[in-house]
């Protein structure tokens, strides 16, 4: 296991937290951090969970609205981090990115629907082919297109070969 000083930690948070823009306020070892979105405090904290995950005894974290305000490359790279600690965490991630469903190694769609007057949700394990259809849905809308399903083919293959280096 890889040993880690506080400080080395710090400046690698400070890093990360610079590059996505988000304020902050470091006074040697207590770091309080000023914002306003609860996605940027969720990539704050997958900051801070990739850096100290090594020597961090929780086995499962959760992000929900990690992907706020992001897109494009900045989601691509939230995606790659939340990968990384995956290798050593269970990492759940509600999501309505494909750069982020992409990278995942199981992908769940969950639904919400009434019946009979009650409210319930559905959560369903996607296949392969399931996921090219629901990333193809989320990138595109509700016309799926073959050229969105062979974006979303492209997307799984890289998030693939990412994870497969990542070993």
């Amino acid at each position: 296991m890889a040993e880690i000083t506080l400080k080395q930690a710090q400046e690698q948070v400070d890093s990360w937290i610079k590059t996505y823009g988000v304020r902050y306020f470091n006074e040697l070892t207590n770091m309080t951090i000023l914002t306003e979105e609860v996605g940027e405090l969720a990539r704050i904290m997958l900051g801070l969970k990739n850096v100290l995950a090594e020597t961090d005894h929780v086995m499962t974290l959760v992000f929900d609205e990690v992907d706020t305000g992001v897109s494009g490359r900045a989601a691509q790279k939230v995606a790659e981090k939340m990968a990384a600690v995956s290798r050593r965490k269970q990492v759940l991630c509600v999501t309505h990115l494909p750069q982020l469903a992409a990278m995942a190694d199981a992908h769940f769609l969950v639904e919400k629907g009434e019946e009979g007057g009650r409210t319930f949700t559905r959560i369903t394990c996607l296949s392969r082919v399931q996921r090219q259809k629901e990333l193809a849905r989320i990138t595109g809308g509700a016309q799926i297109t073959d050229t969105l399903l062979r974006s979303a083919e492209e997307m799984l293959e890289a998030a693939e070969q990412f994870r497969a280096r990542l070993h």
